[in-house]
């Protein structure tokens, strides 16, 4: 089984793939599933219409799609009652983009959010790698306050931080890393100073193409036990075994 942890769908302003898209590159690429949130706009301000958009995909397609909703911070109870009624409507974790959300992740101003998905045993998913609002050691801060919830790093701090990864392991062990915009080497320093248990597999669709990502992972961990754990097992054991 392949499952890609990370993938856009939706129509925004640089970004564009739809369902079927998306489905048709699984399928040429033997991936399974995909966890899917919405892109752009859709992130920062139309937050309910862009989850709507995810649920009705789910729901077309609950075999191969699971939803992680968004919800910006900065529309404080708005923005709770909206993850609260996404995920109550059958998504299954948090997409957090505190660039284009405009929010550093060590401030409180996101600990409601954080607050429902431990409440409902759900995952955040965090975008890192940009300077400043994207820095990996901020999202340490945020998962040594919530310790009962499990992170992935979008990107892995790629590519401004990569060197990180290791001491953000140390010191958080309810982290995982993303795979998506990394590459051989870096590939090669998460195997050595984070371990194969603690590593997923994810696109960012539409940003690369499954033949490259998947390459390159094959190419640079060759044991079958540690490509397993990445490519599907980890992030079975993330979502709390919600996918078969």
């Amino acid at each position: 089984m392949i499952i890609d942890a990370h993938a856009h769908v939706g129509h925004g302003r640089y970004k564009s793939l739809s369902g079927e898209e998306l489905l048709r590159q699984m399928d040429n690429n033997n991936i399974d599933r995909a966890i899917i949130c919405p892109v752009e706009e859709y992130i920062t301000v139309f937050n309910h219409q862009g989850n709507d958009e995810i649920i009705a995909l789910v729901n077309r397609f609950p075999n191969r799609f699971t939803g992680f909703a968004v919800a910006n911070p900065w529309f404080g109870q708005e923005a709770v009652n909206e993850l609260e009624r996404a995920l109550g409507e059958g998504m299954h974790g948090l997409k957090l983009q505190p660039v284009i959300q405009g929010f550093s992740m060590n401030d409180a101003i996101v600990y409601p959010l954080i607050e429902v998905a431990a409440h409902h045993r759900v995952p955040v998913y965090a975008h890192t790698g940009t300077a400043h609002f994207g820095e990996p050691f901020k999202l340490v801060e945020l998962a040594r306050r919530f310790p009962e919830v499990n992170f992935i790093m979008g990107h892995s701090g790629s590519s401004d931080f990569w060197s990180d990864l290791g001491r953000c392991h140390q010191f958080a062990t309810n982290i995982f890393f993303e795979t998506s915009r990394n590459g051989p080497a870096k590939y090669t320093n998460m195997i050595k100073n984070i371990g194969a248990d603690y590593i997923v597999f994810g696109s960012n669709a539409p940003e690369s193409l499954y033949p490259l990502e998947l390459a390159s992972i094959r190419e640079m961990i060759s044991d079958p036990g540690n490509l397993e754990k990445i490519l599907s097992l980890n992030i079975r054991r993330i979502l709390l075994e919600e996918i078969a």
